[in-house]
């Protein structure tokens, strides 16, 4: 018999939410530096820099957390998504190209309602 209360790894679909959040924090890094190298600093850059910067916060924030398996991953991973579909809406609307709405939005809604749902981040997300 299993004992319940027994804390858990991260594993399951945890990794792949690991692996996404990784390669989202690097990519957004690399992106920031080639348009801040790229085009010429206008109001539109600098809320894309600024946008960048936060969602580079809150991955590192989601991260951290959840290697140290607090609690309070499961909200900073939910903000993180709810930020990332808001950037996408304000750069779709900026750039009059809706459909880059569409696949950060779905992404966004899986990994939300699986940290909310999932039983496997409720025991491994225990401090």
């Amino acid at each position: 018999m299993k004992d319940k209360n027994k804390e858990k790894g991260i594993g399951g679909w945890m990794i792949l939410s690991v692996i996404q959040l990784i390669l989202y924090f690097l990519m957004t890094a690399v992106m920031m530096v080639d348009n801040i190298q790229t085009y010429e600093m206008t109001d539109v850059l600098v809320l894309l820099i600024i946008m960048d910067v936060f969602t580079l916060i809150l991955s590192m924030l989601c991260l951290i957390f959840i290697f140290l398996k607090r609690k309070i991953a499961i909200n900073t991973v939910i903000w993180f998504h709810i930020t990332n579909i808001l950037c996408s809406v304000i750069i779709g609307i900026m750039a009059n190209y809706y459909f880059d709405i569409l696949s950060p939005f779905v992404v966004g809604v899986l990994w939300i309602l699986y940290y909310l749902k999932s039983e496997r981040v409720k025991e491994t997300l225990v401090n």
